[in-house]
């Protein structure tokens, strides 16, 4: 709930600021931070958390057990959802990751809360730019429809993926989303 209310609240911030800002600058800007967070993600070079140290929360979930460092996720998690607000998306492209990377939360985890964390930012990011009238009703309608159908798809075959797997696979999206981001940018 506490990344819940942060995420919201940035993109919303970022959604509200986004206008006077050329997209040129939000994408490019949105697609390097796509990018780092795939070489990271592909190479596993997140944190290993311990438990003991302040802001450290130990949790048993699923018949395993992890611990997440939630203070090392605050900051990071807001600007995310701020860049992913000024850009007009969700954010779950650096919320993952950092989750993953800094918090160290298992990547199962992450894809999991990020889905709730999904709703939160693109809510608020969506409103952000509602308030300034920048909302394509129609593409809204699709893009629901599509989202819906990939969700249910998308969360049974994520259970039989090995967490290797997932983590390759990601930084291969993120790549490739990154790059439309830039060729789309760009054209």
């Amino acid at each position: 709930m506490l990344l819940a209310a942060v995420v919201g609240t940035s993109s919303f911030l970022g959604g509200f600021v986004s206008e006077g800002i050329p997209a040129l600058y939000l994408k490019i800007t949105f697609a390097a931070f796509l990018i780092i967070s795939a070489i990271l993600l592909f190479l596993n070079k997140g944190m290993k958390i311990k438990l003991g140290k302040f802001g450290v929360w130990h949790r048993k979930f699923g018949g395993g057990e992890y611990n997440v460092h939630i203070l090392y996720l605050v900051l990071p998690v807001a600007v995310a959802a701020f860049l992913a607000g000024m850009v007009g998306i969700s954010g779950g492209g650096l919320i993952v990751p950092i989750a993953v990377l800094l918090g160290g939360m298992p990547i199962r985890i992450a894809m999991g809360t990020n889905t709730f964390l999904v709703l939160a930012s693109s809510s608020m990011g969506f409103l952000g730019h509602a308030v300034n009238g920048g909302v394509d009703w129609g593409l809204c309608i699709i893009a629901d429809v599509a989202i819906v159908a990939g969700s249910q798809i998308g969360s049974h075959l994520h259970a039989k993926i090995d967490e290797k797997n997932l983590r390759i696979g990601l930084a291969i999206i993120l790549t490739f989303a990154a790059l439309w981001m830039v060729v789309r940018t760009i054209v």
